[in-house]
């Protein structure tokens, strides 16, 4: 791989750690949100929602990283 396509590798790689940064900040809110409810709450359909959220949102960042990880690999 030339130096110009692993340049882009790594802007790429910078534009996910943005979106890792991102997502880190949504997690934290609602996750002080949901701990914030009472646990009567946290058991209702709305805390059900937001813990659903939560889970997806955990699955994406793994996803994201495993993205990072095959572009360093690439780009090695």
């Amino acid at each position: 791989m030339n130096a110009e396509r692993r340049k882009k590798l790594s802007e790429a790689k910078s534009k996910l750690d943005e979106a890792l940064n991102l997502i880190d900040e949504v997690i934290s809110d609602e996750q002080e949100m949901f701990d914030n409810l009472s646990e009567g709450q946290q058991t209702s359909e709305r805390g059900e929602k937001i813990q659903a959220c939560l889970d997806l949102m955990t699955v994406a960042r793994g996803d994201i990283e495993d993205a990072q990880s095959n572009l360093e690999e690439a780009s090695a």
